[in-house]
């Protein structure tokens, strides 16, 4: 994500919330992954899961 869309992004309201729980073993490798880029715990499971959202939905849908 370029660093303007970053700023768009921060700037935003968010005012929804999901519940996700995860195993403790989970929950480490999400705050290792978060730690490594610099990340709230929030903020790297907020923009991994829209950039993998993004990502999903730009392929074709698989044939049913």
């Amino acid at each position: 994500m370029a660093m303007s869309e970053q700023a768009k992004v921060s700037k935003r309201q968010h005012s929804e919330q999901v519940l996700v729980r995860f195993t403790p073993e989970h929950l480490r490798l999400v705050d290792a992954a978060a730690e490594r880029a610099g990340l709230s715990r929030t903020g790297w499971i907020r923009s991994t899961l829209i950039r993998v959202a993004r990502d999903e939905l730009s392929q074709p849908e698989p044939d049913v």
